[in-house]
């Protein structure tokens, strides 16, 4: 995760145990590591059913299949769910211009996969 966010890893350090590692070589990140099957499962338990990245939910199923736990699947994305934001937050963009003289809003979302972004 980015700096800017190591105060979150630091509170989910403090109820799952794991430990963190400041700073990566010629990189502005930390890494949150768990290391005991206990508290594997109750991360698993908390976020089961709410991965929906394609490329994280295939590595979620990977994890569940080897400590024997039941994948969840999320449910279809609704207007009021706010999974949204987050995804736009890591990988959308707000830009705004003129053309012409007039002004112009982009707002837009990018992935990799499509899979990712067609609910938007």
């Amino acid at each position: 995760m980015a700096l800017v966010d190591e105060h979150a890893l630091h509170q989910i350090k403090q109820k799952l145990g794991g430990s963190i590692k400041k700073k990566r070589a010629g990189v502005k990140a930390i890494r949150y590591r768990l290391h005991h099957k206990e508290g594997m499962i109750t991360l698993i338990e908390r976020i089961n059913g709410n991965i929906r990245h394609s490329a994280r939910l295939e590595q979620l199923r990977k994890v569940c299949l080897i400590l024997n736990i039941p994948i969840i699947y999320p449910n279809t994305i609704s207007i009021n769910n706010g999974w949204f934001s987050g995804f736009f937050d890591a990988d959308g963009t707000i830009t705004y211009s003129f053309k012409n003289d007039n002004p112009q809003l982009t707002i837009s979302v990018s992935n990799k996969l499509e899979e990712n972004i067609k609910n938007f």
